[in-house]
């Protein structure tokens, strides 16, 4: 009995992942075939949306000051949509070595976790559409093993709504595109300024608390 629930489940985040990937080639397909410009947000957006993250709002609007508001959310989402799977695959297979599984030996998650499992998907859906970082709530679905199909699609009612709204107020209410491409080195450099920072303040802090352990 034990053999064919693991099967089933096994079974249940394949059919998710191709179904996902089967997608995602069909929507390449069709716009290589019929709007090529838009292929370039596909793959922007699954890149943008992993762990290593990039500015989506900006081109997100500049697609829609170009292309029709409810393609850009569509295709903008699916990319998303795939990222948040990749994403997912990958946190699964990092808490599967020891060093990372005794986290969730922690009371500190056990109650993150607990508290998640309450509102996980309405938490998803508000985190999507909302400027709320994102990657707290996709790491604590992949952590509690939350279902992938309804992860998948809280991704979708949340973000769909929000690429829409950035790509229809480009379309009515046009920024400069220097502007709006010009601003994404400019967020980069910022955010990896202050990730050295931070860093750094974590090395000092580290370095202290050593010192103070040996004077005492």
């Amino acid at each position: 009995m034990n053999f064919i629930n693991k099967l089933s489940i096994l079974r249940g985040k394949w059919n998710v992942l191709i179904f996902s990937l089967a997608v995602y080639g069909m929507t390449s397909v069709i716009l290589f075939c019929s709007f090529p410009g838009l292929l370039f947000l596909l793959v922007y957006m699954t890149l943008a949306c992993t762990f290593f993250p990039l500015p989506s709002p900006q081109i997100i609007m500049d697609f829609g000051g170009r292309f029709n508001p409810v393609l850009v959310a569509i295709v903008g989402v699916i990319g998303s949509c795939i990222a948040g799977l990749i994403d997912y695959t990958v946190i699964t297979y990092i808490f599967k070595v020891k060093k990372f599984a005794k986290l969730k030996q922690t009371k500190t998650y056990k109650y993150c976790a607990w508290f998640y499992n309450k509102v996980a998907f309405i938490s998803l859906v508000i985190a999507g559409f909302t400027p709320i970082p994102f990657e707290p709530f996709r790491f604590l679905a992949a952590a509690t093993k939350y279902n992938r199909g309804k992860y998948v699609l809280a991704i979708f009612i949340g973000k769909a709504p929000r690429y829409y709204l950035l790509a229809k107020f480009q379309h009515l209410f046009p920024i400069p595109r220097s502007i709006l491409i010009g601003s994404i080195p400019l967020i980069l450099i910022i955010g990896l300024i202050r990730l050295l920072w931070n860093r750094r303040i974590q090395k000092k802090t580290m370095k202290e608390h050593i010192y103070e352990e040996n004077v005492n």
